[in-house]
């Protein structure tokens, strides 16, 4: 089930917005990694556990990311990391490739629509249009990748995934959960798409010869 997420409201919740208060420790539990001090004043909501599934990964990272910017106090990106509200109204901050990232959100945008207005009926063109998806996805990592080296794609965020448990079927090559680019191998684990290929793979051929 996926957690409600608060709305803005640190005006009418009578939080302040200014000062040292960036510096509270209170509202975070102290025997607890990752976990708010319930009582404390309007604490954060916890962190949401990390999903085994490497395809729900990036909708869990962008739910958190989410927190950190909705709730008054901030939210959790992982047990060891808080990240206050306040840090997204700091001033002057410098974004590279702007530009960049917008035109290839447009792109995203525009190939989502496309697998949004399809038959899912119509196995064939769900079909059609998820590799449209596909060849779209690689385009803008290899676009991006160019402006940005190494920030683009999972590789940059493992250690937040690295206290997801580790799905039966997956090898399991250490305590940190480094498997979105160990079990790939190669060049398929710079792809954002290495799950649904090898998930892809297993089971395209499903039903097709009864």
């Amino acid at each position: 089930a996926v957690p409600s997420v608060p709305m803005p409201f640190a005006q009418e919740a009578g939080l302040p917005s200014g000062g040292m208060h960036l510096f509270e420790s209170d509202i975070h539990s102290p025997g607890q990694p990752g976990s708010p001090n319930m009582l404390a004043f309007h604490p954060p909501a916890p962190l949401e556990p990390c999903p085994c599934s490497h395809l729900l990964r990036p909708f869990w990272l962008m739910r958190c990311l989410y927190q950190t910017m909705a709730h008054p106090r901030g939210g959790y990106l992982s047990t060891k990391l808080f990240v206050p509200r306040e840090v997204w109204k700091v001033k002057g901050v410098k974004l590279k490739a702007v530009d960049e990232k917008i035109a290839n959100c447009d792109l995203l945008t525009a190939a989502l629509g496309k697998l949004a207005r399809v038959d899912m009926i119509d196995a064939d063109a769900v079909l059609e249009e998820m590799q449209g998806l596909e060849v779209v996805l690689d385009q803008v990592q290899a676009s991006l990748s160019k402006k940005l080296g190494s920030d683009v794609g999972v590789n940059g965020v493992g250690a937040l995934f690295k206290d997801a448990p580790v799905q039966s079927g997956e090898s399991n090559t250490g305590s940190n959960d480094t498997t979105g680019t160990r079990t790939s191998g190669g060049d398929k684990s710079k792809s954002y798409l290495a799950s649904w290929r090898r998930l892809r793979s297993k089971n395209s051929g499903t039903g097709l010869t009864n």
